[in-house]
């Protein structure tokens, strides 16, 4: 008698109006929540004294109904430097408040000194998920602290659920099955698979475009292989690019298939791959014209490349955006805004991340490869404070790979901002190395950067051997010397 049966395809919402309490990262109850079933409305009042914030009553409430809503009152914050609160609304997919939530505002002290932040009195916030959740706690930056001292906190508000509804059987939601008549909950299909709503089976279940296989009958769904593509969903085998292109794994369309380092194309035309003539070279794949190769004009690696003579390597001189990635660890949401790009001389980068709780970070990293590569910031907000504060490094490096291997110390960085340090809007970064790597830490409870990058055009050339290296081929890239022993620039020989 505690639930309802459904049909294959559903499933039970007893579509009870909710109040329920979620404890926070830093207490075992919530001694300032009382859950409600059947209730419509009711209100949150909230006034502790000044204390120590690890004795603070910090909990979630979370309202679920058809139409939950929430009314702020009054509300008023304060701090005292790292004794700051975090107060914050979202909307979530589900009563839990998990992974899926959506924040709709945040009203934060963090900052140096007693400072308080109030809402706006008769603030009205609704959620369409049918969950709404209100939440105080305490920056990230106070990760691991006991005791932090906090000036006061007082929050009046009133909620509701919305329109009461029936109970009822609701169809399975896409990507989910339900083969029995009883009050079980609809399962997921496979990983990589998808379904339609109400499904009734795990037949119902197929690989979604780009994975290939039998999800139905348990042979799992695995990713299309390198230089193959699917575009719809269920059993079919991928399709195999059109000669000379080449794709990732789990490519999902014809377009992911592109023209291969030393072949030429156009944009959105995959079936134009052409091999780069004698004299000419392309070093990137995706869409683009062969170049001239400097020099006696010599073709190296089919294409790839070109040929320099002893003592000389070859240097393309294209501009590059590489994304060096994006890593994340604990609660939040966030996103890089990375495409990689070759051939390009200007672009944008973007990061948002937010939602950040104690112990998180979020993490995203670019390369701007090229004569002269520029950085000019135009926005930058970084959260946290101490040893837990966001931090945006800019620094110089000698190669990509350089560049790739993460965090910088010393001579190599250019520029360092935190929220003690911020950067001024047109703020501008140059490396002098033809390499710059821009990289973001997030700990903050949300931090944001939108900037601008461009490198200066130069022709492809062959360059000396840098001093404590040479080269005694006319294909090969420059050998380092012996250790201890040195050369002078431009050596053609290991006797140099």
């Amino acid at each position: 008698g505690r639930s309802c049966a459904c049909g294959t395809g559903h499933f039970f919402e007893d579509n009870v109006p909710r109040l329920s309490c979620i404890a926070s990262y830093y207490t075992s109850s919530c001694t300032s929540c009382t859950p409600s079933a059947g209730m419509s409305e009711g209100a949150i009042t909230l006034i502790p004294e000044d204390g120590f914030i690890s004795r603070f009553p910090s909990c979630s409430w979370v309202i679920s109904g058809s139409d939950p809503r929430l009314t702020i009152s009054f509300h008023a914050l304060e701090g005292l430097d790292d004794g700051a609160l975090v107060f914050g609304i979202d909307e979530c997919d589900d009563a839990g408040c998990g992974s899926g939530h959506h924040s709709l505002a945040r009203y934060e002290v963090n900052q140096a000194g007693r400072m308080h932040l109030e809402a706006e009195p008769g603030r009205e916030f609704q959620s369409t998920t049918g969950h709404l959740r209100l939440s105080f706690n305490r920056p990230a930056h106070l990760s691991g602290t006991s005791e932090m001292y906090f000036m006061g906190l007082h929050m009046n508000a009133t909620w509701s659920t919305g329109a009461s509804k029936a109970p009822g059987c609701s169809p399975c939601m896409a990507d989910t099955y339900k083969d029995t008549a009883n009050a079980a909950t609809c399962t997921p299909c496979p990983c990589q698979s998808v379904s339609a709503e109400g499904s009734t089976s795990v037949s119902a279940c197929t690989c979604r475009a780009g994975f290939t296989g039998d999800a139905g009958s348990g042979g799992g769904c695995v990713p299309c292989g390198a230089g193959t593509y699917k575009d719809v969903g269920g059993s079919a085998a991928c399709s195999v690019c059109p000669s000379n292109a080449v794709s990732a794994e789990g490519s999902t369309g014809l377009s992911s298939c592109v023209c291969p380092e030393g072949f030429s194309g156009d944009e959105g035309d995959e079936e134009s791959c052409v091999a780069c003539e004698a004299g000419t070279f392309k070093s990137f794949e995706g869409p683009g014209a062969c170049l001239s190769c400097p020099g006696d004009g010599v073709s190296a690696e089919e294409g790839r490349s070109c040929a320099c003579g002893a003592g000389h390597f070859f240097e393309d001189n294209l501009p590059r955006l590489s994304c060096g990635g994006y890593s994340s660890s604990g609660s939040g949401s966030g996103s890089c805004s990375c495409t990689p790009s070759v051939g390009m001389s200007e672009g944008a980068i973007n990061l948002i991340s937010e939602n950040l709780f104690a112990g998180s970070y979020q993490s995203c990293s670019w390369i701007i490869s090229g004569p002269e590569p520029r950085l000019t910031i135009t926005y930058l907000h970084l959260d946290g404070a101490g040893s837990s504060a966001s931090q945006l490094q800019v620094a110089e490096c000698s190669n990509a790979a350089e560049c790739g291997s993460g965090y910088f110390s010393g001579s190599g960085v250019i520029g360092v901002y935190d929220p003690s340090r911020e950067a001024s809007p047109g703020q501008q970064h140059q490396s002098s190395t033809g390499h710059l790597l821009v990289q973001l830490y997030s700990r903050g409870f949300r931090s944001s950067m939108n900037a601008t990058w461009s490198t200066s055009s130069k022709a492809p050339v062959c360059s000396p051997c840098k001093a404590g290296t040479y080269k005694d081929t006319t294909d090969a890239a420059c050998t380092a010397c012996p250790s201890n022993a040195v050369s002078a620039e431009g050596s053609t020989s290991l006797s140099a």
